[in-house]
Order: structure tokens, then C-alpha cells, then sequence
């Protein structure tokens, strides 16, 4: 039986082998370039063939078992994650980017197209708003976060951390009624306090985009609206964009006159922001599609702190 079984397994190499170099004119796939190296070393040396036979088969099926447990990157189904240059200032892109979609949903039921925010009935979820907050702690930015990530993160946290501070004092007629609103350390990033101001002045602000100033809502009616969509990494450019449109263009927060203009204390407060390349109307003027002279005299309207509740 044993030199039955012998001779089969000859006959299957050499088989193999008159198979291979039948073919040696045509390209060889990496399996058979292998197999015809091991063969020319066996010129040279003794070769165990059921040995060289069992290595062949056990290999094929061990490469077959990995292709089922490891995909290639064409079968998989996983959202790919791209890299990008660290010289080109963009950090990497994680498939599995923080969802906000809880802290979206809330936007969605309590906040109306105006960014007025109906605060009775958001006492209803204060538990649900909590629960994201607490999520937000837990998963604070890392370095291999996107610059994108980032600024969904802390603007959603500032936004969502101040609509908490409201309703923890609810009722009340303004923000500023509120003991220590941007200065009290309360908000959790990870296992550290942050007050509101500190959020918005040592970590927004830093990060070089000034439109994050149209972003954040400090619960007023002169404060940019509060959108009811919250802010994601994939659609920054966008929201940001839109929301800086919105503001700059919004007949009571700015006025513009043919050599006049009156703006918002937004514009005071962060002038530094706004003027890295140009003056203040300088900037404005890129993001509306008015006529504004930009040598204009400009004042300021009276900020408005009440609180931005929907009537």
C-alpha cells in the first residue's frame, strides 16, 4: 500500500512539473514562479518528494484558509481609511469618526429653522442631552484626529454644553443671568473640567478658523443662530460656510449702508480674528454678495442677550 501511495505521489509532481514548464512561454503567476524555483534547487539537492508534495498542499490550503479569515482589500466591505500627507497640514481621515447623530436628533426636535430653541420642551430630554455630553467626555480628541473632527467635536460640546447650562437654570431670561457662565469649570473632556470660555478661547479659537465664531451659540438672540443640525467632519466646509453666509447677511445683526456700516459686537470682540489678512469689512466682504465699501465708517449694534427661546 505504502509503495502504491509512493508512486502516486510521484506521478502528481511530475505531472506538476511537465504542467508548468508545458507552459514555460507564458506569464507565470507568483504560486508557479515558486514552485518552479523549488524545483530547480532540487537539481542540485536530494529531494523528499511526499515531503515536498505535503508542503505544497498544506501551504495552498493555509492561503486558502487566510483569504476566507483575512480579506483583500478589494473583497472587503470595511470603510477605508485614508491617509493624507502630514505637509499637507490634513491629519488622518478615520473611517469611524464620533457620531453626533443623538446630539443632531435633539437639534432636530427642539430647535426651529431660526435658531430659536424651544427650552420647555427640551427639559423633557435633559437626561438624553446628558447621555451625549457623557459621551463626549469619554471620547475625547486624540492626534490622529482631522483638524475636521476636531472642530465638530468642540463645537458640538460648546453648543451642546451651553443648551445644558439653560436648562440646569431654566427658567431664565438670559445667559447672563446665569452666575459664572463662561467662566465656571464644569464641562467634562475626558477626565478634566473645562468652563465655556476656556472651550472656546484656548482650544476654538486656536485652531486658526475664524468662521467658528458664527458656529458657537451663546444662547442670545444677537449670538449666531443655533443651527438644528449638528456639525460633522465630512460637512464642515459646508456648514461653516453657510452658517458665516447666514450671519454676515442677516439684516439685524449687520447693516450695510453706501458708506456706513454697522456690525455686529462679534466683530469687536474678535477683530484680531477677522483681520490677519485684511480689515475687518475686508472679510465680510468675501462671504455676501452686497455691495460694501470697504473704506465705510463702521459702529456697532447693541448686543441683544436675551435668551434665544422660540415664542
Amino acid at each position: 500500500m505504502n509503495i502504491k501511495l509512493h508512486s502516486m505521489n510521484l506521478l502528481m509532481v511530475f505531472a506538476t512539473v511537465g504542467l508548468f514548464f508545458s507552459c514555460e512561454d507564458s506569464p507565470k503567476t507568483e504560486k508557479e514562479t515558486s514552485t518552479l524555483k523549488a524545483i530547480e534547487t532540487s537539481k542540485e539537492q536530494p529531494v523528499d518528494i511526499d515531503s515536498t508534495l505535503s508542503e505544497i498542499v498544506e501551504k495552498d490550503t493555509i492561503s486558502s484558509n487566510l483569504e476566507k479569515i483575512v480579506p483583500t482589500p478589494e473583497k472587503s466591505k470595511q470603510p477605508s481609511i485614508i491617509i493624507a500627507k502630514k505637509d499637507e497640514n490634513i491629519a488622518v481621515e478615520l473611517s469611524n469618526a464620533l457620531s453626533h447623530k443623538s446630539w443632531n436628533a435633539l437639534l432636530k426636535k427642539y430647535v426651529d429653522n431660526d435658531g430659536n430653541v424651544n427650552y420647555h420642551g427640551f427639559k423633557g430630554d435633559d437626561a438624553k442631552l446628558q447621555t451625549y455630553l457623557d459621551f463626549l467626555a469619554k471620547n475625547k480628541p486624540t492626534t490622529d484626529w482631522s483638524k475636521n473632527e476636531k472642530l465638530a467635536y468642540y463645537i458640538n460640546l460648546y453648543n451642546a454644553a451651553t443648551v445644558k447650562l439653560i436648562l440646569d437654570n431654566y427658567p431664565t431670561k438670559s445667559i447672563k443671568d446665569i452666575r459664572s457662565p463662561w467662566g465656571k469649570k464644569w464641562v467634562k473632556i475626558g477626565d478634566k473640567l473645562h468652563s465655556l470660555g476656556g472651550i472656546e478661547h484656548k482650544i476654538l479659537r486656536k485652531m486658526n478658523e475664524p468662521r467658528i465664531h458664527f458656529a458657537i451659540n451663546c444662547a442670545s438672540y444677537s449670538c449666531p443662530k443655533l443651527i438644528n443640525a449638528a456639525f460633522t467632519a465630512n460637512e464642515m466646509e459646508a456648514q461653516l460656510a453657510q452658517a458665516t453666509k447666514d450671519f454676515i447677511n442677516d439684516t439685524t445683526r449687520n447693516k450695510f449702508n453706501d458708506n456706513s456700516a454697522k456690525l455686529s459686537e462679534i466683530f469687536k470682540w474678535y477683530k484680531g480674528d477677522f483681520t490677519e489678512n485684511g480689515t475687518v469689512l475686508e472679510y465680510i466682504k468675501k462671504h455676501t454678495d452686497k455691495s460694501i465699501n470697504t473704506k465705510s465708517k463702521i459702529s456697532y449694534l447693541n448686543y441683544d442677550w436675551s435668551l434665544n427661546e422660540a415664542k
